[in-house]
């Protein structure tokens, strides 16, 4: 049998469950032990030498238990060097990492994505029915062997909490987890339309745990919803953003219609119900026809404010913000003020254009 060297493993926990370990050379400093250590049934060879010093000692085995090994043992080496000289045991012990990685194994090596060099910090992950992604992070308690939640990834308004009113495993969480997973199944199905089939102002590429969404209804109008991740097919929260004399009949319709949202239906389906419209899609339109920007400052928000002043000419179209405009009109020489309006022209198309004062300004 060929024996391989591994000086840079810590014996710490090796001697204890060293089978059939026999001192075969002794000196005053230096002492080998050569025996057997026993894993899933089978004998793997090991010696230990200058075993007087477990922190020095030498460790020679077999090449399937050192591929163990070398994972552990650079970990516990990478701990000592950030820790120097005083390696805690409450930070990190062989046993405990023996503890986690038979957990981890228990669990299915195809839930782990990384585990940190400290063995502190554990991120899982899982797949739903669509096979999307969903993790889980994790800090390990160097203290006892459960498991403490960090964050987690999901579409839910508060954290995602463990349930420890008992000591939990890892398999534990991962059950939970699951749980968790399968009742967000029908939201992320809900917003995976919305996000495909419609203009997505904001958020810019929404991750899963994203319950809100601005989309576009038109060129100068827009509608923020905010759905409930528990019941995404009940009507959302619906603010409209625009100019008044555009957003005011989508208000309208909006309440005319409200009775005929249909729990049985999607809710991209029931939007267009309600609004009496299609929802512009990316298989027909642009982006940039909706995106909404302010045509002075080439910004959506300016603090608080969105463009909530639009051109009337229909061939223009383009909004602006009530401030943006009031320093634009202000500030032409062709421009005039009658009572509390300043009446000029478009920056955009010339056509005439009006925005009233604001004292705050």
């Amino acid at each position: 049998m060929k024996m391989c060297e591994m000086a840079d493993v810590r014996t710490e926990g090796v001697m204890d469950s060293l089978e059939l370990a026999v001192p075969v050379f002794k000196a005053k400093s230096n002492t080998v032990y050569d025996g057997f250590k026993t894993t899933e049934g089978t004998d793997l060879r090991v010696r230990v030498s200058n075993s007087m010093s477990n922190s020095e000692a030498k460790l020679e085995c077999d090449w399937k238990l050192r591929r163990f090994l070398t994972f552990h043992s650079q970990a516990l080496q990478k701990i000592r060097n950030s820790q120097g000289n005083s390696l805690s045991q409450k930070v990190l012990t062989s046993r405990m990492a023996s503890h986690v990685l038979a957990e981890m194994k228990e669990i299915g090596w195809d839930k782990v994505d990384s585990i940190d060099e400290n063995f502190q910090q554990l991120t899982l992950r899982l797949c739903d029915t669509a096979g999307r992604k969903h993790v889980l992070l994790l800090n390990l308690s160097p203290q006892n062997d459960a498991s403490e939640i960090c964050s987690v990834n999901l579409p839910i308004p508060t954290d995602f909490n463990i349930n420890q009113d008992e000591q939990v495993s890892l398999q534990d969480i991962m059950n939970q987890f699951r749980v968790m997973i399968n009742k967000c199944e029908d939201f992320w199905e809900m917003m995976y339309e919305i996000d495909h089939n419609t203009w997505v102002l904001e958020p810019d590429k929404p991750s899963p745990s994203v319950c809100h969404r601005r989309l576009a209804v038109g060129p100068s109008a827009s509608l923020h919803i905010k759905v409930d991740a528990a019941q995404p097919r009940l009507l959302p929260m619906c603010t409209f953003l625009g100019a008044d004399q555009v957003v005011a009949p989508l208000r309208e319709r909006l309440n005319k219609n409200v009775h005929k949202w249909n729990v049985d239906c999607s809710l991209l389906e029931n939007l267009q119900t309600v609004l009496e419209t299609t929802l512009p899609s990316p298989k027909t339109s642009c982006r940039e026809k909706f995106t909404l920007e302010c045509g002075i400052c080439y910004s959506y928000r300016l603090g608080e404010a969105i463009p909530d002043n639009v051109c009337g000419d229909q061939c223009c179209g383009q909004t602006f913000h009530h401030q943006c405009l009031y320093e634009w009109l202000r500030g032409l020489p062709s421009s005039r003020q009658s009572f509390n309006r300043i009446y000029g022209e478009c920056p955009f198309c010339s056509k005439p254009i009006t925005v009233k004062i604001d004292v705050s300004f």
